[in-house]
């Protein structure tokens, strides 16, 4: 098998990892709203619960999950001298399973709050920028091929840059 066909094939596992954590969100959805209509008015499980300390808890994870997630790709796909393309491959599978999962975080994060609390508007709020990390950090294989092949990052303009941003 070529080099070429090995990062197709292992862009495509990343891929569908993506697919699969993206799922998750819609699972996230429905239960939040099957949750509602049954339970109408759901109040949240926390009887005696300060939501607000809560709230800005997972606010703040979720803010620190996009920090961790910039600093994590730039550690993990940081280019080594003389690596084949098949273990640039399996770097950029792990990256992007890895930054897949903790793009959900908040989407997660934000279903926890409405299951304390009954309120839905925090999960919708993390459910977008769960979204939107996931859209922002999708798997797309020109990029793959294109910062596999040259040797540097295919976004940056001046060359510096060590990550794979979208």
């Amino acid at each position: 098998m070529n080099e070429l066909e090995t990062l197709k094939r292992l862009h495509r596992t990343a891929a569908v990892a993506a697919w699969g954590f993206f799922s998750m969100l819609v699972v996230y959805v429905v239960l939040t709203e099957v949750i509602r209509v049954s339970f109408d008015p759901f109040l949240g499980v926390g009887e005696r619960f300060d939501y607000i300390k809560y709230r800005y808890f997972f606010y703040i994870l979720s803010a620190a999950s996009i920090i961790i997630i910039r600093f994590l790709r730039g550690v993990l796909l940081r280019k080594k001298r003389a690596e084949d393309m098949q273990r640039t491959a399996v770097r950029l599978l792990r990256t992007s399973v890895i930054t897949s999962a903790l793009s959900e975080l908040p989407a997660l994060f934000g279903f926890v709050l409405f299951i304390l609390s009954g309120m839905s508007r925090d999960f919708y709020i993390l459910l977008f920028v769960s979204l939107f990390l996931m859209f922002m950090f999708f798997p797309r294989y020109s990029q793959w091929r294109a910062w596999a092949e040259e040797g540097r990052p295919f976004c940056s303009t001046k060359g510096s840059r060590t990550d794979l941003d979208a």
